[in-house]
């Protein structure tokens, strides 16, 4: 519990780049998780991906009924997700609920942009409460990928102003503020064909001028967020996702950092 996750760079992770398992009181912020080309790392046969980019789950194995020492009060809480950039994983961004019970109480997923993996979002949890996702890009590149898949509960989540790439997706998913077209990134092809993390970085998930994302984001979101995923100061109305348009960070801010604990690269 009590635990910040900012600043690092995860490369070629064959199971999840940053997992958040039973845990309360998480920021995973300011993180760059990218797949690779190279097959050793592949995780599920002939489907080509490392696993999950970001994931929340409730591990059976941990809890009481199961084995472990947690208790239900244990399930995954209150954590927040902003400014990551997600790209070639299985899954930008995954939902779980492994014990029967699980539950996922008071998320805010916010100012992140997944691109070009094989499933942007996948929600696939019984039970959730609290859970916001809002002001994020959800990039699906090649014709295999998809914007989203997952439960039918969706619509007990609360979804803001999000660019979804794939055209208006299922009703539990829209809000009123969404972008549905216009997105250009300085780097729109060869996510999924990396074979070192110096192939890809920040500068390339930064939108175009004239993409339909600048400027279309829910302010409301953004009054926690001081700057985005490189520190520069969100513009209001901000841009939706975790780089603003012409963001540069030399005349930004710098990111937020924790006292207790040091990224590493």
């Amino acid at each position: 519990s009590n635990i910040i996750i900012e600043n690092n760079l995860v490369y070629a992770v064959r199971n999840d780049g940053i997992y958040v398992d039973s845990t309360h009181n998480a920021t995973v912020r300011n993180n760059v998780v990218l797949g690779t080309a190279e097959s050793e790392y592949h995780r599920y046969g002939n489907n080509s991906f490392v696993g999950p980019g970001l994931a929340i789950n409730n591990e059976d194995y941990q809890f009481r009924d199961f084995g472990g020492s947690l208790t239900p009060d244990d399930m995954a809480r209150d954590i927040k997700i902003y400014n990551n950039l997600v790209s070639g994983t299985a899954i930008g961004l995954a939902i779980w609920g492994q014990h029967p019970e699980s539950s996922v109480r008071d998320v805010q997923i916010a100012h992140n942009t997944f691109v070009d993996n094989n499933v942007q979002l996948s929600v696939a949890l019984a039970n959730n409460s609290g859970i916001e996702i809002a002001n994020n890009v959800f990039l699906t590149v090649a014709n295999s990928g998809e914007d989203y898949k997952g439960a039918s509960n969706a619509d007990s989540i609360r979804f803001i102003n999000n660019y979804w790439s794939q055209g208006q997706p299922d009703s539990r998913l829209r809000s009123q503020g969404d972008i549905y077209s216009g997105l250009v990134l300085s780097k729109m092809d060869g996510w999924r064909g990396v074979s070192s993390h110096l192939q890809v970085n920040w500068q390339d998930f930064v939108p175009r001028s004239g993409s339909g994302t600048i400027g279309a984001a829910s302010p409301e979101i953004a009054v926690s967020i001081a700057g985005d995923h490189n520190g520069t100061r969100l513009n209001r109305p901000p841009d939706i996702g975790a780089l603003a348009n012409g963001t540069s960070g030399i005349a930004g801010i710098s990111p937020p950092k924790s006292p207790f604990l040091r990224a590493i690269n």
